[in-house]
This record gives C-alpha cells, structure tokens and sequence, in this order.
C-alpha cells in the first residue's frame, strides 16, 4: 500500500457525496473521488488519499476512493443470503446474462457492487439471487462482484464456499 494511502470505512453516502469515517474523524467525499465502478455502502473499507478541498481551503477531503474488495466479499455478500459463482455469458451496454450451473441469470449495471473494468464475456463474478421484479417465475442477479482482476476460478478465497 502506498505510504500516504488511508484505510477507512464508509460512514454514509447518498449517490452524490458522503463521509468516510477513520480513526476519530470523519472525512468528506464526492461521487467523482470514487476511482471505479463501485456504490459506496455503510461499513466498507475503502482506501483513500485526503487532498485539500477546491472549495473550502479548510476541509480535507477524501479521493482515489478504491473499495478493499476482500472485505466487501466476506462481510457484505454473507448477509445477503446464499452466495452463488458464475461467470459472464454476454454483456451489452448495461446488462448481461450470468451462466451458474446450466441456468442463465440476467443482471442489470444498477446490481453491480463492483467492477474495475468494462465487463466482458467469461468473467468470474459473485452474486445473489432475487424473483425478478418484471418477469414472472424468472431470477436475478443482485449484489454482484466481478473478481477478474482478483481471482481465478480455481483461486477463489476457500470462505467464499461455507457461506
């Protein structure tokens, strides 16, 4: 880790700005701090650098917010219910389908917790299942986590399969 890098946690956010809580403080952010495809929740660790703010010389913000995705994945994901491993079957613009197990699962960008890249055919991801809210005896993709730049299929972190 970078010797000025910060390690914290997300405090609140409410899709424009937020707070990250660290140590006794709470540092300001912006959505436009957030370094990749990532929505900031309530208790991720995030890494960050503090700069001065633009607009008022006497708050430090956060920026270069980046989510610590290995505690993303063992905290947020084993609350959420089963925990399932697919990989990208397509992908267009805004959604895509899921292959886990012979079955096909549609997911939308707004359920995506995390990418670090444009996403692409055959990319391991985690996700949650949910009924779909539009079509009738069909599922979803919710909660879902692309680990390409992390992890194989084989080099998956053995926590993943005990949820």
């Amino acid at each position: 880790m970078d010797a000025n890098a910060h390690i914290g946690k997300i405090g609140f956010f409410n899709g424009k700005f937020g707070f990250i809580h660290r140590e006794e403080e709470k540092i300001f952010f912006h959505k436009r701090s957030i370094n990749v495809f990532y929505k900031p929740h309530r208790n991720d660790l995030v890494r960050f650098f503090i700069a001065k703010d633009a607009k008022k010389n006497d708050r430090q913000i956060a920026v270069k917010i980046i989510p610590i995705i290995n505690e993303i994945i063992c905290n947020r994901l084993e609350k959420q219910g089963e925990l399932h491993i697919g990989k990208v079957d397509w992908y267009r613009d805004t959604y895509g389908v899921i292959e886990h197990i012979g079955n096909k699962i549609f997911f939308h960008n707004s359920n995506v917790i995390f990418s670090d890249h444009y996403i692409h055919g055959d990319e391991v991801c985690v996700f949650n299942v949910i009924k779909s809210k539009k079509r009738i005896d069909t599922y979803e993709a919710v909660n879902v986590i692309f680990l390409k730049m992390h992890y194989s299929m084989n080099t998956l972190p053995k926590k993943l399969f005990l949820l």
